[in-house]
Parts: C-alpha cells; structure tokens; sequence
C-alpha cells in the first residue's frame, strides 16, 4: 500500500497518509510505502524537524497500534528526503529506528550514488523493493550537464546500468524475504497496452534467472544411515 506525503504543506495530505497506516493493519495488510513528504523552498536536512517529528508523533504510533510495518521509498520526485544513504543515516540511524526503507536502486542512478554500497549498508532495512532500472547517456550528458535534459530514463531491468545479480545478492545476504516489484515507467514501451504488457513479461523473465524454489535437503542420517555410522561430528 503506498501513500504520498507532505508533512508540512498538506493538511489533508497527512490525514491521509495517518489514516493510510491506521487501517491497513484491519485489513490484514503488513506494510505501507510512504514518502517523507518535504517543505518546498527548504534542503533536505532543513527538513529533518519536521519530518522526524510528524513521523515520531504520527505516522509510526498508528503504524505500530496496528502492527503495520512503515518503509520509505527513496524517490526524489514525489516531495521526499529520503533519497540517498546520508539522509537515510539521519532518519533511521539517528532518529526514526523503527522506520524502513522501500529501496529502488534505479533513482540512485541518475544521482550518482553508488547503489550497491547503498544496499549493502541498509540491506536491513529494506521491506521492499522497486525493480526498474536506468539508463544514463553519457554522450548527451557531456553535452548537456547534469541540469539538461533527456540524459538520464528509466527502463527495464536489465536494459541500464544495474547490475541485478550484485544487488540481488546483498539482499539475499540478509535473508530478504519481501516482495520485488517490477515497477514500469519505461517511455519506450509505453507506446500500447501490449508493449506495457510485453515489458512487464520481459521484466519477469529476467529476474526469474537470479530466482529459484527453496530446496529441502534431507539429513544424509535419514537417507544412508550407513555412510555416517561411527562418524564424530567435527
């Protein structure tokens, strides 16, 4: 379940988002991906008061009455300051503890953070993940700079500049057991319902190579008792 949010602008926006961590848990439904929420006008650590506050004081009471769990997601564009590792030390290390993360390692990209010491510093904290990539022109950025335009979009996973199977693995270090969610914002198959379609099909593909079903190995002492009679554990 995911919300916006915008602590200290939208009224309305909060009642929402509050109630949004209050009745999921009557529903049967675990978690809710939120953002930040982030005063325009204001950098990121100049809003720290006012998110920890309307986090500590709101968000997380109702979260924990209702046995949900609450993850950011690190989206820079929905009014969020949960975007990179260092505000993430601000908000889960030195504020918020019972606060998660909702990682998608392709807005990382773009920013030129480094997306796999940024999952292997926070791999505890993530409850869910966004599963797209991007794909950065090189050319028309040494052209335009980072503030022009069309150097940088989103797209399949696989089609950009992630390496999956990296990511995957810390995730796998840390016994994620969540959910990863093909999130499709790829302009270049966006073009029909069947190339959405298509793409999301292409997406499942490719992550199934890195997946496979727990296989229950049984105990060599209930399959050929003979092979370890008289052995000593070590």
């Amino acid at each position: 379940m995911c919300w916006p949010a915008i602590p200290t602008s939208a009224p309305c926006t909060n009642t929402t988002c509050s109630n949004g961590c209050a009745l999921p848990g009557g529903e049967g439904i675990p978690l809710v991906v939120l953002a930040t929420g982030r005063a325009p006008g204001k950098s990121l650590r100049a809003n720290l008061p006012d998110v920890v506050a309307w986090f500590s004081e709101q968000v997380l009471p109702l979260a924990r009455a209702g046995n949900v769990t609450v993850a950011v997601e690190n989206c820079p564009a929905v009014g969020n300051i949960a975007t990179s590792p260092a505000m993430w030390h601000e908000l889960f290390d030195k504020a918020l503890p019972d606060l998660n993360l909702t990682f998608d390692p392709s807005h990382l990209v773009w920013q030129f953070v480094d997306p796999y010491a940024a999952v292997r510093d926070y791999a505890p904290r993530v409850r869910h993940v966004h599963v797209k990539d991007t794909r950065v022109d090189r050319d028309r950025l040494a052209r335009e700079g980072i503030d022009g335009d069309g150097w940088w979009r989103y797209t399949l996973p696989g089609w950009g500049e992630l390496n999956w199977a990296t990511l995957l693995a810390e995730l796998q270090r840390v016994e994620y057991a969540g959910c990863l969610s093909i999130e499709h914002e790829d302009a270049v198959w966006d073009r029909s319902e069947g190339q959405i379609l298509q793409s999301l099909l292409l997406s499942k593909r490719y992550l199934e190579q890195f997946l496979a079903d727990p296989v229950d190995v049984p105990a060599v002492e209930a399959v050929a008792p003979e092979k370890v009679a008289g052995v000593k554990p070590i």
